[in-house]
């Protein structure tokens, strides 16, 4: 048990095992699960914001992988498990989670992933970690173990009350496991840069990448290099015809991409932006989206990465004003977004969110409140 410093009346427990953190769970009140703090915006919370002390309940020492089949491609691990000793054993199989999850090589755990909800330029064609998350065993407020979905696919029929755990934020349980499904590793991958003139032409290029038959793993686009970045896989035969129709429909525009490998950890590691002291994942439709950047363009101190085609805005702000300047330009566009990266800073911005539904769920399973409240838009 570790107790911090009076700037935050919290403790902090770290149990080793799964009764260990069931007992913990029943012991105390206002409890929020935490992984490594990655996010750490998800993570610190102001000790003003709550009627009582925290009680963070780590999952860091509940790690290791439970059951790895690669032949019925899915993995089970304990929710403290990085994310990078996943990939890791998954690559000597030749597999990988094709949600392209952040943060990895700073050994964000696979538990918080979860819980965050927060997937990456994958999920443009694999879909985010929702669709990938099979199973689960979590702790209920009243500290019973329960288990959502199951091992397999052809295991996950009825209704998955896993699926309501992604992008929880921990106030629904303590995720102790996780099943996914993987996928084979590409035998090729080809990224082509797309040039463009401005975002409107950006957007407009995106729409159609997206809309055609090329079976891309993700459409990025950077707007300060005004640039579009699609990543193909396959076989040499099959990147190099697709790359051929790409040419030949958006023209000379288009050229391989070099250092490829920097541009998309640029992205998982969202060290595009070192500066900046917060980061917000923001979901925008196309007509939002050109207006977000536009705004985010005249500020000096924002600056953007976007994903699934444009659907997604990764935000990264070099001050605590910043973040109140994007908050109220997405409260404008009716945009929601979710500050996951900073200290005190909000962590839901723009448009209210629907978190009536959040409690709702809250009260069936957690009625007597053992974990902490939803938190709710400033």
């Amino acid at each position: 048990m570790t107790s911090w410093s009076s700037q935050e009346t919290c403790t902090v427990h770290r149990p080793s095992t799964v009764a260990e953190a069931q007992d913990l769970v029943r012991q105390h009140r206002r409890i929020l699960p935490i992984g490594s703090r990655t996010k750490s915006a998800l993570s610190f919370l102001a000790p003003s914001s709550i009627d009582s002390p925290i009680q963070y309940l780590s999952t860091q020492r509940l790690s290791g992988i439970v059951r790895y089949d690669h032949c019925e491609q899915t993995v089970t691990a304990q929710a403290g498990t990085s994310v990078q000793e996943l990939v890791s054993e998954l690559a000597f199989r030749n597999q990988a989670l094709p949600f392209d999850p952040i943060l990895i090589h700073q050994r964000s755990s696979i538990g918080g992933t979860i819980a965050s909800g927060l997937s990456g330029s994958g999920q443009f064609r694999f879909g985010g970690v929702r669709e990938s998350l099979l199973g689960v065993k979590f702790i209920t407020g009243d500290s019973e173990l329960c288990v959502g979905g199951g091992d397999w696919v052809s295991r996950c029929a009825g209704f998955d009350i896993s699926k309501l755990l992604v992008g929880s934020l921990g106030r629904l349980g303590v995720i102790t496991e996780v099943t996914l499904r993987v996928v084979p590793k590409p035998l090729m991958t080809l990224s082509l840069l797309v040039q463009c003139t401005d975002h409107s032409q950006a957007t407009q290029r995106m729409q159609q990448a997206a809309m055609e038959p090329w079976g891309l793993d993700a459409i990025d686009y950077r707007p300060s290099e005004r640039a579009i970045y699609l990543r193909l896989t396959g076989t040499q035969s099959d990147c190099s015809s697709i790359a051929q129709r790409i040419e030949h429909e958006l023209g000379n525009d288009v050229t391989e991409a070099t250092r490829t490998s920097r541009i998309w950890n640029s992205m998982s590691s969202l060290d595009w932006c070192p500066s900046s002291i917060a980061i917000a994942r923001v979901s925008a439709n196309v007509p939002a989206s050109l207006q977000l950047q536009t705004q985010i363009d005249q500020d000096p101190e924002l600056h953007s990465h976007w994903t699934h085609a444009g659907g997604v805005a990764w935000v990264a702000a070099q001050s605590s004003e910043a973040i109140d300047r994007l908050n109220h330009h997405c409260r404008q566009l009716r945009l929601s977004g979710l500050v996951f990266i900073g200290k005190g800073v909000p962590m839901l911005i723009g448009q209210p969110q629907p978190i009536a539904f959040w409690h709702r769920i809250a009260k069936a399973m957690d009625p007597g409140q053992t974990f902490l409240p939803f938190p709710e838009p400033t």
